[in-house]
Parts: C-alpha cells; structure tokens; sequence
C-alpha cells in the first residue's frame, strides 16, 4: 500500500470515526432544542454559561495549545529522543495545571462580572442563574487543556483514532444524562454532565499514553529551551485561535438583544460546525502533523505540494456545500430540531443564522489549513495579524449589520470576517505561485459545477411529495442531496478535475474486490 493509500485511509477511518461523534453531538442538540427550545431561561442560561469553556477552550487548546506544543515535541521526538519528548510534555502538562487552576478560581469568584460582560442583555434573574452554571463547568478549563495536549501527543504517534473518538465520549455521557436524568435533576445537572464529558475525554486517552511508557511527573521548569520556544509561538497562536470563539462571543453578545438569538446562534454554529468540521478537521488533523514533520525534515518541495492538495481538497468540496446549505437551511433545521419546545419560529431563526454562517464555509477550511502551515513552520506571525483584522471586521460588522439582518447580522459578520483572512493569508502563502491560471480556473470549475448541481436538486426536492412524517422529510433531502453530489461528482470527472478522478478509481476499484470476493 503506498503512502498515498495509507493518508487516505486514516483520513478516511478519522472522518468516519468523527462522522459518529458528530452525528451524536447533533442528538445532543436536537435533545437540547427539544427540551429548551430557543427562549427558556434555563437553555439559555446553559449556553451561555457553556459557551466559554466549549467555545473557547474546544477550540483553544485544539488549535492553538496543540499547534504551538506539537511542533516542538515533534522535534523532541525526531532529534532528542521519547525521554527528552516525554520531560517536555510533563512541564508543559504542569504549566497548565498550574495556570487553569489559578483562572477557575478567579472565575468563579467573579463569575457575575464575567456574564455581565458575555451577555449584557439577559434580565437579572437569567444572569444569576448563568453565573452559578458557569461556576460548575468551569473546570473544564483544565480538563480541556490537558486532553487536547494528550491529543496532539497521541497524533505524534501515529494514534490518530482514539483522539477522534474523543467526542464520542463527550456527547454520550451527555445524551445518558438527557434520557434518564433531565427530569429528575434539570438544568444543574446538565451542567455537571457537561463537566464529566470532559473528563471522560482526559481519561479514555490515559491507558495509550501507558501504552507509549509516559508516566506524569508535575514539574514546573520555565528555564527550559523547549518550554521557551512553545511560549513563543504560543502568543500569536493563542490570539489567532481566538478568531472564532470570540467572534461567536461578539456574536452571542449582540444576540442576547433578541429574544432566542443566543439558542439559535448556538444551534446553527453546530449543525455548521457538524456538517463542515467533519472534513475540515479531519484533513486539518491528519495534515498538521505531515507538515510539521515535513518542515522539522526540510522537505520544502514536498510541504508545498501538500498544502497545495489540502486546499485544492477544500475548495472542492466546499463550495458545493455552501450551495447546499444555504439552499436547504431552513429545511435542515425544521428536520433536526423542529420538536418539543423548538417550533417554528425557533426554526426561522435558527435558520436564518445558518443560512448566513453558510457563506463563511469555505473560508473556515481554507484558514484551518493555512493556520496549520504557519504553525508548521513556527511562523505564529501572520495568523496573528490575520486573527486580529478579523475580530475588527467581525466586531464593527456585527452590531452594524444585526439593525438590518436581526438575527442573521452577527452571522454573516462571522462569515465575512473568515472569508477575509482567509483571502488574506491565501495570497500571503502564494508565494510559491500554487495559485496559478489553472488553478482558478479549477475553482471556476468547481462554481459551475456546484451552480449546476443547485438546480439539480432545488427542483428534485420540490418534485417530491410533502410530509410532515421525520424520516420520511429526511430521507427525501438526503437522497435529493445524495443524488446532487453524484451529479456534482460525474460534472467535474467531466471537467478533468483530480478529486473527480480520484473518486472516480477509488469506486472502480472497491467495485472490482466486490465482484472477486462474491
């Protein structure tokens, strides 16, 4: 098997194993919706008490932690040895001990001032009740940085899937939590569950670090050479991650004026997340560590042509999708949650933000990646600059736009503020000329291809029969979507284009071992 085929195939399992959690993570929403709806005082105290651990720590320590520490053990572990790799991760496991203990007592003592500031337009009694939500799940804080470092070591090794299983965890100690014990224990106990789910992430990772013979030591060493340059890197790493949990805080903070908007916000950013994240985080994953092994090995020529299949893969396959869901987000959303307290105007709102975040698609994973390449070559300053031109388009824009959007105004600020750095760093990392004639004109392709494939399925979804049954309302989108992805697939195999053809083999050949095995 080559090297080629063994890439594809871990993408492929990790994509898989994440399909699962995030299949689970959307039960966990439609459970969430079914049980608050968009407006309740308790759902909307949850998201917002949540949303600062989930929001900035899910992303946080899975993208700046990790890509800042990653790079560094990498070459630990090339140049110095797994004992050498091993004191590192120790210090730097400590060194966030010792810090996330010292924020969470800090947050907790002025965790009143802290939801003054994230969601100035609650009344006072929903305010209290975040506060004392928040106390409960702040120590996720810890739980977050110590998995996700656990994580990006893991991946060092080659254990790609038990760190996609992670969410698997998370989301089925929380939908246990909602079939058995929501009445019994409400919204306090949601909290605490939310909490656990994070622990339970730490925990599954500690029998295949045992697996590697690490054994924790808590050792704080400032004065070491690897400690210094993570801190580093660290800084421009941790403010451009920020980019979208404190987009989606500005965002929250403008929809805490809208009666809902907080919920619907929050609900739209996960099917979003769900639908796009599952590839862009997979690839994102699995490419960060072949680029920072490839730039610890100087392979200049072959780090380039890896990045520029990455981006070529993303464009491809997300245009396509922002066509989908811009078209079908209020479908999407009436199918997922359109249940208990979620009824329809929940579903208007809710999706009327997908629809706007929709348009930030294909800059989410075009910037993922570029973020990714940066890190990989220790270059922390321009995702800095990126990261901060960001938060001001988003931050001007949403206050602006939600006067005539409403809802949809901090949504699409979101949507704008990605696209641009994700423009920008584009031409930034062009240097290399991958971003040729024929190159745009493969995206004019892949435009085409989607716009065709629009029309494909706008009337095929239209021509089918109505019916307020659930499967039968989501079985009719799937196939129509299923159908608009061949359609999409055979136009661009049309156009020549490389993804088309791989596919195209990929079906070929497991057709062939069908017909020999039977």
């Amino acid at each position: 098997m080559t090297k080629k085929d063994n890439a594809v195939k871990t993408i492929a399992l990790m994509m898989f194993i994440s399909v699962i959690g995030k299949i689970l993570g959307l039960v966990r929403e439609m459970m969430f919706g079914y049980n608050f709806g968009t407006t309740s005082m308790e759902g909307t105290a949850f998201t917002y008490a949540s949303n600062l651990p989930n929001q900035f720590l899910d992303i946080m320590f899975a993208s700046s932690i990790t890509s800042s520490f990653i790079p560094i053990f990498n070459n630990h572990l090339e140049n110095e040895g797994k004992d050498s790799a091993f004191k590192l991760f120790s210090n730097f496991l400590s060194i966030i001990i010792f810090l996330a203990g010292i924020v969470i007592f800090l947050a907790a003592i002025f965790s009143m001032q802290i939801v003054n500031i994230i969601a100035p337009g609650l009344d006072l009694q929903t305010k209290l009740l975040t506060a004392r939500l928040l106390k409960i799940v702040l120590p996720v804080l810890m739980f977050s940085g110590i998995a996700f470092s656990m994580t990006g070591v893991l991946q060092s090794f080659g254990k790609f899937n038990i760190t996609s299983a992670m969410s698997i965890f998370f989301n089925g100690v929380i939908i246990f939590y909602y079939i058995f014990l929501i009445k019994k224990f409400g919204v306090y106990g949601l909290a605490v569950a939310f909490t656990l789910g994070w622990l339970m992430q730490l925990l599954i990772q500690i029998p295949f670090l045992h697996s590697q013979n690490y054994k924790f030591h808590f050792a704080i060493d400032l004065k070491s050479a690897g400690i210094h340059e993570i801190l580093k890197l660290m800084l421009p790493v941790l403010v451009s991650s920020w980019v979208m949990p404190i987009n989606n805080l500005v965002n929250s903070n403008v929809a805490s004026y809208i009666e809902g908007g907080a919920n619907a916000l929050k609900m739209a950013n996960t099917v979003y997340i769900i639908v796009t994240g599952t590839f862009v985080l997979s690839v994102n994953n699995f490419m960060f560590q072949r680029l920072s092994k490839l730039k610890a090995n100087n392979s200049q020529t072959e780090f380039n042509s890896a990045l520029k299949i990455s981006i070529s893969n993303m464009f491809y396959f997300l245009i396509p999708l922002t066509f989908i869901l811009m078209m079908f987000s209020t479908d999407i959303v009436s199918i997922l949650f359109e249940r208990g307290k979620f009824d329809t105007a929940a579903t208007n709102l809710t999706a009327r933000a997908l629809f706007f975040y929709s348009i930030g698609i294909v800059g989410y994973g075009i910037q993922t990646i570029l973020n990714s390449s940066f890190y990989a070559a220790k270059n922390g300053k321009i995702p800095l600059v990126s990261a901060i031109i960001a938060l001001v388009i988003n931050f001007l824009l949403s206050f602006t736009l939600v006067k005539f959007l409403d809802i949809g105004g901090p949504a699409l600020a979101s949507s704008v503020a990605i696209d641009f750095i994700a423009l920008f760093m584009l031409v930034i990392a062009n240097k290399n000329k991958f971003i040729n004639r024929k190159f745009l004109l493969k995206i004019v392709k892949i435009i085409l291809a989607s716009l065709f494939m629009s029309v494909t399925v706008f009337y095929l979804y239209r021509l089918l029969p109505t019916s307020s049954i659930f499967l039968f309302k989501f079985l009719s989108l799937a196939i129509t979507c299923l159908i608009g992805f061949v359609v999409y697939i055979f136009i661009t195999f049309l156009f020549k284009l490389d993804e088309a053809i791989f596919i195209k083999n990929m079906v070929v050949k497991s057709l062939y071992i069908i017909t020999r095995t039977k």
